[in-house]
């Protein structure tokens, strides 16, 4: 089974999957998210699967050979995508008794010519979807960790680690969903950065920690400057997490950190001004 997200950001967007493959009561893992092949200039489209192996396979495989739009808008993406699917159930289903029909779920990224989209396949359904969505099993849990922190005003660089908190979440509590984490991100420029393993590890590691600061950190987050070397005050947290004690109040140990980091950058960004005095007791 799988759990699979699509989460739009200010300068791109982001999808990411589980890695667990249950069948005939086998796990197995794999990578689940694709990206499509043949497109026109200026298309783009990563996505993620969740259903029939074989019927998610197929209906990718029909996107890199039957995509055909003159203009690559969202809207004439989304079009396309509906045509494509709706062609592949009614050509697949009927050969199927009724409790037999493939399932087929997709959560697709998109670069168009007018910006990024979400799109959600559904059986023969197809939707757009607006900030995030999800896919698959613990769908429920996942939706529910998202609506305190995750939004559209964040770079991906910023959501990365909430992203992969909430899939590390659903696989820690939701049957079927497991195996290693894929991410993957589609810039600006168009093209797909995969996050390495250890990067990803990296947050899930401290996936606790992270879990009992939700709250902080949806206040947090919208603050958060760039700091020396391209690094966030996320990423200072997570390096520094090992010297945050587990049996005093973290909220307050957490709260204190970013003060401090704040109070620090504004003091080196407005430094005050001494009238002289430093220069002085140089000489």
């Amino acid at each position: 089974m799988t759990i699979a997200a699509g989460i739009l950001c200010s300068d791109g967007l982001i999808i990411a999957a589980d890695g667990e493959v249950t069948q005939n009561y086998m796990k197995s893992q794999r990578v689940k998210l694709f990206q499509c092949q043949n497109l026109l200039e200026g298309l783009r489209i990563i996505g993620a699967g969740a259903g029939d192996e074989f019927f998610v396979d197929t209906v990718v495989q029909k996107f890199n050979e039957q995509f055909d739009i003159e203009t690559p808008d969202l809207v004439s993406i989304k079009n396309e995508i509906e045509r494509i699917v709706r062609e592949a159930c009614q050509a697949a289903w009927p050969l199927f008794e009724s409790k037999d029909k493939p399932g087929l779920q997709l959560l697709l990224g998109l670069k168009a010519i007018d910006g990024f989209g979400l799109v959600e396949v559904n059986g023969p359904l197809v939707r757009s979807v607006n900030d995030y969505g999800y896919i698959g099993y613990g769908t429920e849990l996942a939706t529910y960790k998202s609506k305190f922190i995750l939004s559209k005003i964040y770079p991906c660089e910023a959501l990365l680690p909430i992203v992969i908190n909430i899939l590390k979440v659903v696989k820690d509590n939701a049957m079927y969903c497991g195996g290693d984490t894929s991410v993957w991100v589609l810039n600006s420029n168009g093209a797909v950065e995969v996050k390495p393993h250890s990067y990803i590890t990296k947050f899930e590691t401290v996936h606790i920690l992270l879990e009992k600061l939700w709250q902080v950190l949806s206040l947090v987050l919208p603050y958060i400057p760039s700091q020396p070397e391209g690094k966030t005050m996320l990423d200072l947290l997570v390096e520094h997490a090992d010297k945050f004690s587990p049996t005093e109040d973290l909220h307050a140990q957490i709260l204190k950190f970013v003060t401090s980091m704040r109070a620090k950058q504004l003091n080196e960004q407005n430094p005050i001004d001494t009238g002289g005095l430093d220069s002085e007791k140089k000489t």
